[in-house]
């Protein structure tokens, strides 16, 4: 069986200024979802998974609405089961709504519960603040399967790492023991895909932030006939950060089409520094630059960016 995994959508994310009323962002949210569906139903995906924070916010616009339910139909009616968690940007539940009503294959899962999925089980949970309890809980209801089964979640396991300068979350959940015919857990929350012995993080499907300009997005893919799950990259939208010196920010000028930071380095600005740079910079609606206060000084953090591992998980 084959299985599409994805993670932190945040569809209705905004970024930047809007360009004749829309935002970048906010399409390449869904375009970057359409490519990991795509490519479910070129491979012949038994089920898409998504591991919470669907919206960017807990309340989205009826339009951003309208196109996620919109893509999840897609999905539905090509046949393939599509199983939902909520995250802490969906504040950890989802209300019931038609779609539970019109397809029987589309699944959220607001408390521990097990979907089965022909010989595959997934048991899944939504993002809480008392997480080693629920997955306690979540490892207990996997026990009881008899077949291979998935935990799915949305939180942060100790170890994951982030952004170009490498930050390593110390807290969180410790990496517990499955039960062996539970071969892994598939996480959002964290937005770089990365593999944590057998915690495996989708990563965002697009970027929401700069520091997410050294990795590649995509998804998950996983085959339980070849015991494997792999990367799979998907088109982003342009993203880079420059970093120059005081003088040269003067005379920027970006790349229209790409979401740009612009990072002063090694001079602390003054208040009339902070005034020219705005003066020149707030033509353009996709750049962003920093710093934004005076008496600090920056130094270079995207020069010797973190290497990117994607996953290529094998079974035996």
């Amino acid at each position: 069986m084959k299985f599409v995994a994805v993670g932190d959508t945040h569809f209705g994310h905004r970024l930047g200024r809007p360009i004749d009323g829309r935002y970048p962002s906010e399409e390449a949210k869904f375009l970057a979802f359409q490519h990991a569906i795509s490519h479910a139903e070129k491979i012949g995906a038994d089920a898409v998974l998504h591991c919470g924070d669907v919206f960017d916010t807990p309340n989205p616009s009826p339009p951003i609405k309208k196109k996620a339910i919109s893509l999840f139909e897609r999905i539905l009616e090509r046949g393939m089961d599509l199983i939902v968690i909520p995250g802490n940007h969906d504040r950890s539940f989802y209300e019931n709504n038609l779609l539970q009503f019109y397809y029987p294959n589309f699944h959220i899962l607001n408390a521990v519960g097990r979907i089965d999925v022909g010989d595959v089980a997934i048991v899944g949970f939504p993002y809480t603040k008392q997480p080693e309890t629920t997955l306690a809980r979540a490892i207990r209801v996997a026990e009881e399967s008899r077949k291979t089964t998935f935990i799915i979640c949305h939180q942060i396991f100790r170890g994951a790492t982030v952004g170009p300068q490498r930050f390593v979350f110390k807290d969180g959940l410790p990496l517990p023991k499955l039960p062996p015919h539970v071969p892994f857990i598939i996480s959002g929350h964290i937005h770089r895909s990365q593999q944590l012995h057998h915690v495996l993080y989708t990563g965002s499907i697009e970027r929401t932030g700069f520091p997410e300009t050294i990795e590649p997005k995509g998804c998950l893919v996983i085959d339980t006939d070849r015991g494997s799950v792999k990367f799979k990259e998907v088109p982003t939208y342009p993203m880079k950060v420059v970093e120059t010196d005081f003088e040269s920010a003067l005379s920027f000028e970006p790349d229209f089409g790409t979401y740009t930071l612009l990072r002063i380095v090694g001079k602390s600005l003054s208040d009339q520094d902070l005034t020219l740079l705005h003066h020149h910079l707030r033509q353009f609606p996709l750049l962003m630059y920093s710093p934004k206060t005076t008496g600090l000084p920056l130094e270079p953090l995207y020069a010797n960016p973190p290497p990117f591992h994607p996953i290529m998980w094998e079974a035996y």
